[in-house]
């Protein structure tokens, strides 16, 4: 097959292709953004190997006449039999459409490689961000990133632009994890696919229009990924559109969330409630590889065979009597038919489906009121495994929280918040389906100390305390201690030199009155016991509130008994 044979052959069968493509998508329009995403990589990675598939594959040949054969000339003389014509060499014609299609071929590659060579140099002038050991995949701020982008096949990297520092944290955490989305979806190895395939068929509208859709499927579908991880669709959609307006329209060839091209697609989308965002499933891969084999075998094997037609011949021109008429023999030249050579089969590229091995974990944490906690610091520990034991997020403002993709396996969640008892969970992430983890905190105990000074000879006064608060946090209005009975130093211990440090638990009612008190410290002197119990039996706090009510709480109270040296 010569240079123009198979130009034109990849031409006009990479049509079917991408046709039946365009096709296959309209029929799946109600599918997630996730499927379809992946068929028009499979069908640009087809189009893409279809000329190496037309050199390879086994030739079945179709019957199509040769409605003529050049290269022929016979003349007819007056006395005598046909004598051909002196043949002159011709030179060799220019192969135009090679040419024409190379020199295509390197201004859309240059294009491609001082794309990637930006973007790589944009990578190596950034800094690691101080948070980036929260996520799995290395974070960047480089001042010279317009927008913030996933990049790197084999070290993959997202890249954020210095305004990321002042962004609030919620969109940080909307933006890295739809940047990290890229990444364990596949979307670098697709986009290189794409890109391949608009090198080759720079000439091929239907291909630029293929490669645009895949990049407004993979941002729909990496959306989905973020949302159906826990972020809120109008919460994510306004972030959308801020950083759209804030970054402006600059693009780079890496996958970006803030894409100006099919914004308002993508904003409908996320405020669709109807929309399929399930991610891609096996048996859409296996249907959709299934699919490009059917189209892509009989198209490079199927292929025009010459026959050669009836060679009609006019009747002879009358002549004058004088001259006797000539008829040529009709030649029949056949059309060379070069023999099938089998090399080696073909087969079609594939793009690997996102990793099924990570789920998403999120969840709400609420107080004993059923009330969402902000704010509140949620730890993950790996304990089956190194590299994500010191994971750690907050709650956002409606007390949710949502990590990053983790691997399956077993995993100790803790929430802590000032003011509450720390909550911890014992969890196993099953791979293929989001863990979801809530959390209820109760209120954590406080503590007391008290500091009663004696003499062996006098009595010593105990210095008067000031009012005290007791530090709850969270969404909780502190207690505070307005009565504090100055415990009482008994004489004879003084005398008999018995000092220690009482150590109570008290329970404090929604009265503010000390319910129940156990001693913590044994082996002291009873006395001693006794002269601190008698005095915070008759402290009164300022019940703590919860969202407005009235909630009981414990705090540890120590009482020390000193001698003057």
């Amino acid at each position: 097959m010569t240079a123009y044979e198979l130009l034109v052959a990849g031409a006009w069968k990479a049509t079917w292709i991408l046709a039946a493509a365009f096709l296959g998508n309209v029929v799946l329009r109600r599918a997630s953004a996730a499927t379809r995403h992946f068929v028009w990589t499979v069908s640009l990675g087809t189009v893409l190997v279809l000329p190496v598939a037309l050199l390879v594959a086994p030739q079945w040949g179709v019957p199509a006449e040769v409605l003529g054969t050049p290269g022929t000339l016979l003349v007819v003389t007056g006395h005598g039999g046909p004598a051909a014509a002196p043949t002159v060499p011709a030179a060799p014609p220019i192969p135009w459409l090679p040419l024409t299609w190379g020199l295509g071929l390197a201004v859309t590659a240059s294009w491609c490689v001082t794309g990637a060579w930006k973007v790589r140099r944009i990578v190596r002038s950034g800094q690691e961000a101080g948070f980036a050991g929260a996520w799995p995949v290395k974070v960047v701020v480089s001042r010279n990133a317009p927008v913030p982008m996933a990049c790197g096949i084999w070290k993959p990297a997202v890249v954020l632009p210095p305004a990321a520092c002042d962004w609030p944290a919620p969109r940080l955490h909307a933006v890295i994890l739809h940047e990290i989305a890229h990444v364990r979806r596949g979307d670098l190895l697709a986009q290189v696919v794409g890109q391949f395939a608009c090198c080759v068929y720079w000439f091929h509208p239907l291909t630029w229009l293929a490669a645009r859709q895949l990049r407004l499927e993979r941002e729909q579908a990496c959306d989905d990924a973020v949302v159906s991880g826990g972020i809120s669709a109008p919460d994510y959609a306004t972030h959308l559109v801020e950083l759209a307006r804030t970054l402006g329209r600059t693009r780079f060839l890496a996958p970006a969330m803030a894409e100006a091209a099919g914004l308002e697609g993508r904003i409908r989308a996320l405020l669709d409630r109807k929309r399929n965002r399930r991610p891609l499933g096996t048996g859409a891969v296996l249907a959709t590889l299934a699919a490009s084999l059917l189209l892509l075998l009989p198209a490079a094997a199927i292929h025009a065979k010459p026959t050669p037609a009836a060679i009609v011949t006019a009747p002879p021109l009358p002549l004058p009597a004088p001259v006797e008429q000539v008829r040529p023999a009709p030649v029949r030249v056949a059309a060379p038919r070069p023999a099938p050579v089998l090399v080696a089969q073909a087969q079609p590229t594939s793009v690997r489906p996102a990793s099924q091995d990570f789920v998403v974990l999120s969840g709400v944490v609420e107080d004993a009121s059923s009330a969402r906690v902000a704010n509140c610091t949620v730890y993950v520990h790996n304990v089956d495994g190194p590299g994500y034991n010191e994971l750690t997020t907050q709650t956002n403002p409606v007390g949710a929280y949502t990590f990053a993709p983790l691997p399956a396996g077993r995993y100790t969640i803790e929430f802590r918040m000032p003011g509450f008892s720390v909550a911890r969970r014992d969890v196993i992430l099953a791979t293929g389906q989001p863990a979801v983890v809530n959390a209820a905190l109760t209120l954590g105990s406080t503590q007391e100390a008290v500091v009663v000074q004696g003499k062996r000879s006098v009595p010593a006064a105990l210095p008067p305390s000031a009012t005290q608060r007791v530090r709850v946090g969270g969404n909780v209005q502190p207690a505070r201690l307005i009565v504090q009975t100055k415990p009482v130093y008994p004489e004879e211990l003084q005398q008999e030199g018995i000092v220690g440090s009482v150590i109570i638990n008290a329970g404090i009612s929604t009265t503010g009155e000390p319910a129940s008190l156990q001693v913590a410290s044994p082996g002291l002197d009873s006395r001693l016991v006794r002269a601190a119990l008698d005095a915070v039996r008759q402290w009164r706090y300022t019940p703590a509130l919860l969202n407005g009510e009235a909630v009981p709480f414990n705090t540890q109270i120590t009482v020390d008994f000193r001698l003057d040296p």
